[in-house]
């Protein structure tokens, strides 16, 4: 089975609520982390913004300077549209200056002949998602399937249960707290900028996400973990692209 992972907070929420049922991916942060990508897609001084216990100054930093790091991602994204066609053969980590496993993460591509669909998700550059995201499936889904093993009664007075209700589950809270905090500023920050409007794809994303939400989420978890849908936002964005004719590389 192809690698799948975690890429949007709308995401990182439907995995949360639905412990009891889905699969855990393999990390989004870990195959791509901040510190790996090109300072275009990153803040600077990025190390104090990796502190797992932010001040809320910290959270709002983030968010002011993710607000520019997506700024000129929808830029390089809107100039796609029109210079995809000088291409032959998209190299999608070419032009956005990755490597491969980061352009696996980080990008998809999908379409005909005729048009391609380019999306970026936006929402892993942010370092808080990103320690919110390992987190969840380095700790926290190991831990809560230690505490509420598959097919038979929990231990609720045994080590895995305390562990999890006394760290692991307060931690990811924490987490999925500061990373709430960090997207509505930002959110705030962008709503009004028509150049990175032109290229959200949130409502696509959260759309793709939503069927999580049809069903109870899991019942021993805090409320704090079990976000309503319509409070989430994410910042995934796409581009429709159409290749040049097939005569210009054909000399015709």
């Amino acid at each position: 089975m192809a690698t799948r992972y975690i890429r949007s907070v709308p995401s990182l929420a439907a995995h949360i609520r639905n412990m009891q049922r889905e699969r855990v991916y393999d990390s989004s942060s870990l195959a791509c982390p901040a510190a790996g990508l090109v300072r275009t897609y990153h803040p600077p001084k990025l190390e104090e913004l990796l502190d797992a216990r932010p001040s809320i100054s910290v959270l709002n930093h983030e968010a002011d300077t993710m607000a520019h790091v997506l700024r000129r991602l929808s830029d390089h994204l809107q100039r796609l549209s029109h210079a995809y066609a000088e291409w032959q053969d998209f190299d999608a980590g070419a032009y956005f200056d990755l490597y491969p496993k980061q352009t696996e993460v980080l990008v998809d591509m999908r379409g005909t002949d005729r048009m391609t669909r380019i999306t970026f998700f936006g929402d892993l550059m942010i370092p808080r998602f990103q320690l919110a995201e390992c987190y969840f499936v380095e700790t926290f889904a190991p831990s809560y399937r230690a505490a509420f093993p598959v097919a038979r009664e929990p231990d609720r007075q045994g080590p895995a249960m305390q562990r999890f209700r006394d760290e692991v589950e307060p931690e990811m809270a924490r987490r999925w707290q500061h990373l709430c905090l960090v997207t509505q500023r930002l959110l705030w920050t962008l709503k009004n900028e028509l150049d990175y409007l032109v290229v959200t794809d949130g409502e696509e994303e959260m759309f793709n996400w939503r069927p999580a939400w049809h069903t109870p989420g899991c019942p021993e978890l805090v409320p704090g973990l079990l976000p309503a849908w319509e409070t989430l936002t994410t910042f995934t964005m796409a581009v429709q692209c159409a290749p040049a004719s097939r005569e210009l590389y054909e000399g015709v």
